[in-house]
């Protein structure tokens, strides 16, 4: 076997460039939710990052969803290749899920209820009470509201509303030679 060191990498032009250098090996999860952000929100899609406190991030993208057709937001994992698939972690991997977080540069959303089949159990293993991580979150928010430019930039011009599901796959279109 041969020793591998991982790197961090900063921007999509990095990790991409690591396909001649490394063989396609292109980083962990951060990077791949680092390059799919960039490549959604420059092509016009709102996008946010979603952090996982058991270790683990990845996206989500607004669009309509398959069965109801009303517009929100939909599970996008760029290192599993995985769309709208939200129970993915807890059902598939096993996870024991605490906290989950989705950020935009202008918000912080609380949504560990997209992403588990039992709340209830999150809430008694994650050790903070619910209207406190509440008036944590919503002061966060506030913050955010002081400190951060008012208008959008990445899908300014754009809007996901009328794209669908199978125009976000994107990362399915590249391939390894």
């Amino acid at each position: 076997a041969r020793f591998f060191e991982y790197a961090r990498f900063h921007g999509p032009l990095a990790l991409f460039g690591t396909r001649h250098r490394r063989d396609w090996v292109m980083g962990q999860c951060e990077e791949f939710s680092r390059a799919g952000y960039a490549l959604l929100a420059s092509l016009g899609w709102e996008a946010r990052y979603v952090l996982d406190f058991t270790d683990h991030v990845w996206i989500e993208v607004k669009l309509p969803h398959l069965e109801t057709g009303t517009i929100g937001w939909v599970h996008a994992d760029p290192s599993e290749g995985v769309l709208d698939s939200p129970l993915m972690y807890e059902n598939g991997w096993g996870k024991q899920l605490t906290m989950i977080f989705a950020f935009t540069p202008w918000n912080v959303e609380h949504v560990t209820q997209t992403y588990t089949a039992n709340y209830p159990e999150t809430v008694l293993r994650r050790g903070i009470p619910e209207n406190l991580l509440h008036d944590v979150v919503q002061a966060a928010n506030k913050r955010l509201q002081y400190e951060l430019p008012i208008s959008k930039w990445g899908y300014a011009t754009f809007s996901s509303k009328n794209r669908s599901l199978e125009e976000v796959s994107l990362w399915s279109h590249f391939q390894a030679n």
